[in-house]
Parts: C-alpha cells; structure tokens; sequence
C-alpha cells in the first residue's frame, strides 16, 4: 500500500500533497461494507469525520464517513486517483 501511495503522490502537485500532508493518517484498515459483508480497506488520511480510503477491489480512492460503529457504509462508489481526491479537498478547502 505505501508503495501505491508515494507512486499516487508523486503524480500530485505540491498543492495536492500539502494538503494530504495536512489530513494523513498512519495506515491502518477500517471496516467497510460491500454488499452484504464487511471488509478491511486502508484508511490513509482524516478530514473532519470523513476518512480517505483505498478501495483495493474498485482499485481507487474515495471519501467515506464510518458510522457510530466504524464501519463506513455510506460513500458514492467512484473511485478514482488520489490526485482526483486531493484535489476535492482543497476545493472544500477554498470554499
């Protein structure tokens, strides 16, 4: 997973990754529903309540916000780079 990380941050901007060093978290998997079952996903950096997790079977990044019991349940199934992620959290950041 790191390995994935520094390739997807070397394509990022120094914008991109002062802002993921702002919200990055130590790696550590967290539970994610798919389906009818739970699954560990990596959890690479924290913004508010919202955490930024890589979805190893859709391949992608995404924001997801875990729910009292920590799994996260809720998030809008479009994966994508994290460049594409980083670049969401400094247009929230702007606004």
């Amino acid at each position: 997973m790191q390995r994935l990380l520094d390739e997807e941050l070397a394509s990022c901007t120094e914008a991109e990754r002062e802002a993921y060093a702002r919200v990055r978290t130590p790696l550590r998997h967290v539970p994610f529903q798919r389906g009818q079952s739970v699954e560990p996903v990596f959890s690479i950096a924290k913004h508010g309540e919202d955490l930024l997790v890589f979805d190893d079977v859709e391949q992608g990044f995404e924001w997801g916000r875990p729910n009292l019991d920590g799994v996260i349940r809720s998030y809008s199934c479009s994966q994508s780079g994290l460049q594409s992620r980083l670049f969401e959290l400094l247009q929230h950041e702007r606004a």
